[in-house]
């Protein structure tokens, strides 16, 4: 037979091209039969000590891993923890910078609570510590109930108390909203013109009906420490921290001053005035209540009777306190399907005097119709 001469694609002798190999490209062909090595079948006896070798050996390494990684991240948290609390406490400003536009387009009823959900939030993951309940507040900082303190603090002490009270998860920096078109605060003017002394508070509280525990508790040690005789106490709350008020009110304190005999007027800014016993539990039902104003409340809150002599004046926003026809809308449109029941809505203050306001241009925190009444009923 001839011999044949096997000619590949490129035209080449198979000889001519082993001759032409160079040390590369003897290289990449050991490389490639290596390779197609990999992809023969490997023994089952061998499969079965590498697997067996391999479990037996990671059992008894878990455990050690296992410790090796609790040890790290023990001694790994508490340096993640105080960079994520530098962190968020250099993003807190100017994320409050950013919202601020945003917030003071948000009516009062609503603000308070989204600013009580946002502290819920922001408390635990800046790892400050937060003392629940209320404080008197003088330049950002609590104040002890004691009788030096209150005077150091309040060297100018009035017999005239205008007690301000926050929603909870806020603080006095909520009076400020607004207070630069008015030239001040409400508690800045009612000092300078009709000679009250404005205590603020920090309201950490919770449920309503420990807030209003914890409210009058406060009061009633800051009139027995308060450097002079008090003779008038008014509240100004504003939100849910009127709720406290008209839990807070119903406990009478015993002792010769109770705080209670003193007030003379309950002033509540954006404060709820209606209430169910029972919560609605369709979506809708719930949107249309709190567009309307009206708040889940125990029944004992609101049979719990009120301060005899004073005067409880509730000034609303036009969006919360009247029938709101988008919360209508909106809500009623979400009841489809749902099955009709009859709520019992009661008055939360009955018998007080009511008052609407349009917060479009002005909150209620600080709002001129506010500023006007109080310098009258302040006198």
């Amino acid at each position: 037979m001839p011999s044949t001469t096997l000619v590949p694609s490129d035209g080449r002798s198979e000889a001519a091209r082993v001759e032409r190999t160079t040390p590369r490209r003897r290289l990449i062909n050991i490389a490639r039969r290596l390779a197609g090595m990999t992809t023969k079948p490997v023994p089952k006896p061998v499969v079965k000590v590498v697997t067996t070798t391999a479990r037996s050996t990671f059992a008894a390494a878990a455990p050690i891993v296992e410790k090796a990684v609790s040890q790290a991240v023990s001694a790994a948290a508490p340096v993640v923890e105080k960079a994520a609390a530098q962190a968020v406490d250099a993003m807190l400003p100017v994320a409050e910078r950013l919202a601020a536009p945003v917030m003071d387009r948000i009516p009062d009823a609503l603000s308070g609570p989204l600013t009580k959900q946002v502290a819920r939030l922001a408390g635990p993951a800046t790892g400050r510590a937060v003392r629940r309940g209320f404080a008197v507040r003088i330049n950002g900082h609590d104040v002890a109930i004691t009788s030096d303190d209150l005077a150091d603090a309040f060297p100018k002490a009035s017999d005239r108390l205008l007690i301000c009270i926050p929603a909870a998860g806020e603080d006095e920096k909520i009076w400020s909203k607004g207070a630069e078109r008015m030239g001040g605060s409400y508690a800045d003017r009612v000092a300078a013109v009709n000679n009250w002394t404005p205590v603020m508070l920090r309201n950490d509280s919770g449920e309503v009906m420990d807030a209003g525990v914890a409210l009058g508790a406060l009061i009633q040690q800051v009139i027995d420490h308060w450097p002079v005789p008090v003779s008038r106490v008014v509240l100004l709350a504003h939100g849910d921290g009127g709720l406290a008020v008209r839990t807070g009110s119903a406990i009478r304190p015993m002792g010769e001053r109770p705080w209670t005999s003193l007030v003379t007027e309950v002033i509540a800014l954006a404060t709820p005035h209606l209430a169910v016993a029972d919560l609605a539990t369709f979506v809708g039902a719930r949107l249309e209540a709190n567009l309307s104003g009206i708040v889940h409340l125990d029944e004992r809150v609101t049979d719990l009777p009120m301060l005899d002599r004073a005067a409880y004046l509730l000034i609303g926003d036009d969006v919360t306190t009247q029938d709101n026809p988008f919360g209508k809308a909106l809500g009623g449109a979400m009841k489809v399907g749902r099955r009709g029941s009859r709520r019992r809505v009661v008055e939360i203050f009955p018998g007080a005097e009511r008052f609407v306001l349009s917060t479009a241009q002005e909150p209620l925190v600080n709002h001129r119709s506010v500023h006007d009444a109080l310098l009258r009923w302040l006198r």
